[in-house]
């Protein structure tokens, strides 16, 4: 790969490790809103939803664990919602939610920029 193309890769995937932390900010809020019983349904669509995004993006970036953890995730709540409701959840859909921000927090800027 060229040299130009190397340090354009490397600007996008800059910002997409700034944007992550700025999403596990969310994400981790989410997570305990769940835990709290506080509007259970809506934090479950917005971790989708966050999800969907990292997902489509992090494997194209070189951050394939993370895309993949993120689309299980992603799947693991549209599940639950066809099942059921969102309100809802078992102890499986919020492990994998679990593995999804743990995957995140890794790749967050604080060990991104270390091993840069």
């Amino acid at each position: 790969m060229s040299d130009v193309l190397q340090d354009h890769l490397k600007v996008v995937r800059d910002r997409f490790v700034g944007l992550l932390d700025e999403r596990l900010d969310e994400l981790e809020d989410m997570r305990e809103r769940i835990d709290l019983d506080s509007n259970r349904g809506e934090a479950f669509e917005q971790i989708q939803f966050i999800a969907h995004k990292i997902a489509g993006t992090a494997g194209i970036l070189g951050f394939e664990s993370l895309g993949k953890q993120a689309r299980v995730a992603e799947n693991a709540i549209i599940s639950l919602h066809t099942k059921s409701s969102l309100a809802t959840a078992d102890v499986n859909t919020l492990q994998l939610i679990d593995v999804f921000i743990e995957t995140a927090a890794e790749i967050s800027s604080n060990s991104y920029w270390k091993n840069s």
